[in-house]
């Protein structure tokens, strides 16, 4: 008998290399084709999938011109290469290989690739570029260009998170950037109540500015008054937040930040995966605000075990993303972590293997650049009471001692054996501080810290009832106090400080859905509110 003929390889079925044919597309750009898939084009690509399904004169074309030529031959081709990559556009913080040389060159290339992800709706690329724009190009030669690119072509996010960077580095951007804005953008910047410029270097800036624009000098002291009462109607406003920890059977704990704004509102939860390990497990991690952002720092998985993160993380409120910062320089837990101006101070902690770390180290967030800062006096185990007052940050130990970075050296703010603080906060420039009232668990007293000529000293203003663990911060003059009533209440106070003078003005207690607790002296701190980032235009256009 006859055995039945083989096929070769190299000849499939009909109705595969049908399919095949139907599958294929030839892109002409710039007078060169380019074979490729239909069906991966549409599934990275929203234009391609509508253009593909739809009832289009080009749908069933087998060459279709693209018409959007505004990048060149080389970006084009690496546009095709990623949506033709088997790797994802992302992993975590690490970017597909493809996209790595847009890390730290090819600014100008890298716009063009963004604005072909924007044509032709790839979302998922999109998002990728962007977060390379923002953890490598945010910085003072390229964030104009950044800003102004995203708001014509109306990325709005990127176009609020380049706007918030633009009045945080006011300061460092060079001048002729500045004035070669369009008036409408300039003005933008200098009236936003949240410009970090000192007030001779602003002057200094708009009336260079003016005599540029030919404005006479009337013009000009116009425009600075009414820059100046801009500043005081459209003050800076900040939520007042608050972190929660949920105990989840055998997953360890959920961390929630909630937001005080005369109601409790879920802001966001921290789970995100970070360098691993999800964020709501860590042990000992600090979490802080600055500007619109959230940021997450150190933290041990499970004490002991030495998982670690090794990476310090923020979640951005106006672009709803996570972002790595940076890489910690040496793991840790339990330590300190504050902003003096644009610098996150590490201090102390625990280490791997449980050794206590004495070691200060300092990151300046706009550049990544760590540097070292002298030991800090004492070692701990457990966060202590801290505080930022003007340039200096405080930390409550066997006394009270401050760091600056200017002199980098740690000097005694205050000391008395007898009394151990509790918690401090910095309202209207003045230090307060909590003593834990003898014999009551659930009191504190509150006591503001007087300078004289020689000394500083406690004067008793108030004792508030605030439960075994609490937390508190500042806003204009007043505090406000979290608390738990219950496992599932969570109490605020509102009180006003008046120099010696100590009022309770309002106290609420919330339901929560969750059983939780605080922790004190982690997670209690304001953020700017992302709704007031941007002008009124009306009110800019005036000026």
């Amino acid at each position: 008998m006859e055995l039945p003929t083989k096929k070769k390889c190299s000849e499939p079925a009909p109705e595969l290399t049908e399919a095949v044919d139907k599958d294929k597309v030839f892109l002409i750009y710039k007078g060169q084709s380019f074979e490729e898939s239909r069906s991966r084009l549409s599934k990275y690509s929203l234009f391609f999938n509508n253009l593909f399904t739809g009832d289009y004169s080009d749908s069933t074309s087998e060459n279709l011109e693209i018409k959007h030529q505004e990048a060149n031959l080389d970006t084009f081709k690496v546009f095709l290469t990623c949506l033709n990559s088997e790797q994802p556009f992302a992993v975590g913080f690490v970017v597909n290989d493809s996209l790595k040389k847009y890390e730290g060159d090819n600014f100008e290339e890298l716009q063009q690739l963004f604005r072909l992800a924007l044509y032709f709706l790839a979302d998922d690329l999109l998002s990728c570029l962007s977060y390379i724009i923002v953890t490598n190009w945010f910085n003072p030669m390229h964030i104009l260009d950044i800003w102004l690119m995203a708001e014509g072509l109306a990325c709005e996010d990127l176009q609020k998170a380049a706007f918030a960077m633009c009045l945080d580095i006011f300061e460092s951007i060079p001048k002729d950037l500045l004035f070669a804005l369009p008036m409408i953008n300039f003005q933008m910047i200098i009236t936003n109540p949240n410009l970090r410029s000192s007030e001779a270097h602003l002057k200094e800036i708009v009336n260079e500015w003016a005599q540029k624009n030919n404005l006479t000098e009337v013009t000009q002291e116009d425009m600075i008054s009414k820059f100046k009462n801009a500043e005081i109607n459209n003050k800076a406003r900040y939520l007042q937040c608050v972190t929660g920890f949920v105990t989840i059977p055998e997953s360890g704990e959920e961390t929630i930040v909630f937001v005080w704004d005369g109601t409790i509102n879920k802001l966001e939860v921290l789970s995100k995966i970070s360098d691993g390990i999800k964020a709501f497990a860590l042990a000992g991690s600090q979490i802080l605000g600055r500007g619109y952002s959230v940021y997450v720092v150190g933290g041990e998985k499970s004490i002991g075990k030495g998982s670690f993160s090794k990476v310090v993380t923020r979640y951005c409120l106006l672009t709803k993303t996570w972002y790595k910062v940076a890489s910690l320089p040496v793991p840790r837990r339990h330590m300190v972590a504050a902003f003096l101006d644009n610098k996150l101070v590490l201090v102390g902690g625990v280490g791997l293997h449980r050794i206590k770390l004495s070691s200060v180290q300092v990151l300046d967030i706009y550049t990544g650049i760590w540097t070292n800062g002298p030991d800090v006096p004492q070692e701990f185990t457990e966060n202590p009471p801290t505080c930022v007052i003007g340039d200096q940050l405080l930390v409550a130990m066997s006394g009270i001692y401050s760091y600056k970075l200017e002199s980098n050296k740690w000097d005694i703010f205050w000391q008395d054996k007898n009394t151990i603080i509790n918690n401090m906060v910095c309202c209207n420039k003045k230090l307060y501080v909590t003593v834990r009232k003898p014999l009551e668990s659930m009191a504190v007293q509150i006591y503001l810290m007087e300078q004289n000529e020689s000394s500083r000293g406690l004067v008793l203003l108030s004792s508030v009832i605030v439960g075994s663990v609490y937390n508190f911060l500042s806003i204009d003059n007043r505090l406000v106090w979290f608390f738990m009533s219950s496992c599932d209440k969570l109490d605020v106070e509102v009180d006003e400080i008046e120099s010696t003078s100590y009022n309770q003005l309002q106290r609420k207690s919330v339901q929560i859905k969750e059983k939780m607790r605080l922790k004190s002296h982690i997670g209690c701190f304001n953020v700017l509110n992302p709704k007031d980032l941007m002008p009124q235009l009306d009110a800019v256009c005036s000026i």
